[in-house]
């Protein structure tokens, strides 16, 4: 069932204060994920205060305007996006789908960003590994 205008003005809202409020984005491509991995995820990330989203591109892009993560390298928006937002711990999302991807070959990490520096996937330790406060 498609999206409705107002629906998709909502969830362009909703990403916006997401992205606003994170100290930092990780971005996936979640393709083949079951339905219990997927909330395997959330739950981990519900734990460490993660926030974890599966948005249409084009809706990503509207979205991070006017944030920190506005500039992300559209490459990273190609195919299925999970976006991954932290917030205290600037490492919470990238910890996570860091250890997720190792026991799951379906989730693949695009990108990250942290206070407006963008990272390529292979960085992720980078972002993992900021000890906590």
């Amino acid at each position: 069932m498609a999206l409705t205008l107002e629906e998709k003005k909502q969830i362009v809202t909703d990403i916006n204060k997401l992205a606003c409020e994170s100290s930092s984005l990780v971005i996936a491509d979640a393709r083949g994920l079951k339905v219990a991995e997927a909330d395997e995820l959330r739950s981990e990330g519900y734990k460490a205060n993660v926030n974890f989203r599966v948005v249409k591109n084009t809706l990503v892009k509207l979205s991070l305007k006017e944030t920190i993560y506005e500039d992300l390298d559209d490459d990273y928006l190609n195919g299925p996006t999970m976006l991954a937002f932290s917030y205290e711990e600037p490492g919470a999302a990238a910890n996570i789908l860091k250890k997720f991807s190792k026991a799951n070959e379906n989730l693949d990490i695009k990108g990250l960003s942290i206070d407006g520096m963008h990272l390529d996937a292979s960085e992720i330790d980078k972002l993992a590994n900021i000890p906590k406060y």
